[in-house]
């Protein structure tokens, strides 16, 4: 194929000589010529002045049965090229314009142009506040190329380049925190001197992991407390705690009290979806009074537990 939109992929420029013998450019010129005759995506060009030693640049044609165009040299001077006085016999204009010169036996052309193709990635599945680094490798990369990425449409995955070359660019990939669910990523790969793009997809996973409770603590009552029962009362005590907060369900309380007189083991469980509860305390003097105890230690559990909805 040619590249960056030419019908070629090189341009040869012919320095047309006239001083030598008419074997010697005879057999000069012959290579050019099948060169110009193949279909190879070459351009070939002539370039000469009127030396009239003993050809001018419009006898090269009869002369020497070439068919390509023959410039007249003193249109382009093409000594310029190379620096004062000195000019190559024959040079290469490659497809992004840049001029090389070819040793004088064979033509050694440069290799026809491929543009560069971003290898398919596999879809990747991770987990929820994991990160993920990504090795993208390019196939035909040039020395003068540019990249770009992106998490389609979603900002909730971060995608960075942390290291790259010609053939091969190194993708860090992070999703933020408790996030989960599936994300497009696309990789793009630019040849600057051709504005050749080529764009590569594969889709992200996002498994959801279902993170414990933040840790919490009592606010009352504490084992510094004392709380007073009677059976003349039906008062409430409210236990309150610290809220504790889960990003992925909602958090329910277990609070159980428990009495242990003497191995005699006495416990009663209050159930809340708040961050307190309210506990009667007749039930606890009842107790209390029937076991005939007056004063005792109880011992209070908390736990939370996580409420999926």
């Amino acid at each position: 194929m040619y590249p960056c939109g030419t019908e070629y992929f090189t341009i040869t420029l012919v320095w047309m000589y006239s001083w030598e013998s008419q074997t010697t450019n005879y057999e000069y010129l012959s290579q050019f010529q099948t060169l110009h005759e193949e279909d190879n995506g070459t351009i070939v060009l002539g370039i000469s002045g009127d030396f009239g030693q003993p050809y001018n640049c419009e006898d090269y044609p009869s002369s020497f049965g070439v068919t390509f165009p023959i410039l007249d040299e003193t249109d382009f001077n093409l000594y310029s090229w190379f620096g004062d006085g000195y000019a190559t016999f024959h040079c290469t204009i490659k497809y992004d314009m840049t001029l090389s010169e070819n040793a004088l036996s064979g033509l050694a052309l440069p290799s026809p142009y491929v543009e560069p193709y971003v290898f398919q990635m596999d879809d990747v599945t991770i987990n929820e506040d994991e990160t993920y680094t990504a090795i993208i490798e390019i196939e035909n990369g040039v020395d003068s190329y540019d990249f770009f990425i992106s998490s389609l449409f979603n900002p909730n995955v971060l995608v960075s380049v942390t290291d790259h070359n010609s053939n091969e660019l190194a993708v860090l990939i992070e999703p933020i925190d408790n996030w989960s669910g599936v994300s497009e990523i696309n990789v793009g790969y630019i040849d600057l001197n051709c504005s050749i793009t080529d764009i590569m997809s594969f889709l992200l996973f996002v498994n959801e992991v279902n993170d414990p409770p933040e840790n919490f603590a009592l606010v009352y009552p504490t084992i510094n407390d004392t709380i007073q029962v009677s059976l003349d009362s039906d008062e409430t005590i409210m236990f309150n705690w610290e809220e504790s907060i889960d990003v992925d369900s909602d958090v329910s309380y277990n609070t159980t009290i428990t009495l242990d007189y003497f191995g005699n083991n006495f416990s009663q469980s209050y159930e809340s979806n708040e961050p307190y509860v309210s506990i009667v305390t007749y039930d606890w003097a009842v107790l209390m009074t029937n076991e005939n105890i007056s004063r005792w230690t109880m011992e209070m559990s908390l736990k939370r537990r996580m409420v999926k909805t």
